[in-house]
């Protein structure tokens, strides 16, 4: 019968896996083919705020299949919408690690889920989207997904794990050219980080670059 929504909340917290990683590895499991098709990098951007993280990608953007993966749990899903549900549906929805609400905007789609651990949905609101008003998007980005922080998110550990990101990280994914982190902390300047990779041939070159530097 696959998972229940209880069991799936329960596994969902039970997840050791730093938060960053896992949104990365949803980001290199989708498809790039228009942006490589029109000679652009795969990328990733983060925007990390006190009250949400903002993550663009100029990946090829939510299928119908897609959203109809993400509202369902226990079910087998094709490789192509990985990124998406990740394995029985929990990849997805680790973002209710550290957010109440979710907001997706991907091409003519915009809608949202909320969910809270202590509240009594039994894990509903993490399957039943909500419609969402659509924002305005950077030019080139295909998917913009929207993470309102929950107020006991623990925020001094999460800016940690953006900041503490290995400058090696490009080398060992496939798909992904390029990752931005853009953090405003509580207290100090704004830092944003740009890491990229370039190959020519057998090498591969590495550049990372924090504010104009």
């Amino acid at each position: 019968m696959g998972l229940t929504l209880a069991r799936l909340a329960t596994n969902l917290y039970a997840k050791d896996t730093r938060f960053v990683y896992e949104l990365i590895q949803n980001a290199e499991d989708n498809d790039y083919s228009i942006a490589n098709t029109a000679s652009e990098a795969p990328s990733l951007c983060f925007s990390v705020c006190q009250d949400r993280i903002v993550i663009d990608s100029n990946e090829d953007g939510f299928s119908e299949a897609n959203i109809r993966a993400i509202c369902s749990i226990g079910e087998s899903t094709k490789a192509c919408i990985q990124g998406y549900i990740g394995e029985k549906g929990i990849g997805f929805k680790s973002v209710f690690k550290v957010a109440h609400k979710v907001h997706v905007q991907s091409g003519s789609y915009s809608f949202a889920f909320e969910y809270r651990r202590d509240g009594n949905d039994d894990g509903l609101g993490m399957v039943t989207p909500l419609n969402e008003e659509e924002g305005d998007v950077p030019e080139g980005i295909r998917t913009r997904i929207t993470l309102y922080l929950l107020d006991n998110c623990d925020r001094e550990t999460l800016f940690k794990e953006f900041q503490d990101l290995p400058d090696t990280l490009l080398l060992f994914l496939k798909k992904l050219r390029r990752l931005s982190v853009h953090l405003e902390p509580a207290t100090g300047a704004v830092v944003e980080t740009v890491y990229s990779s370039t190959s020519t041939g057998d090498r591969v070159k590495i550049s990372k670059t924090i504010g104009s530097e």
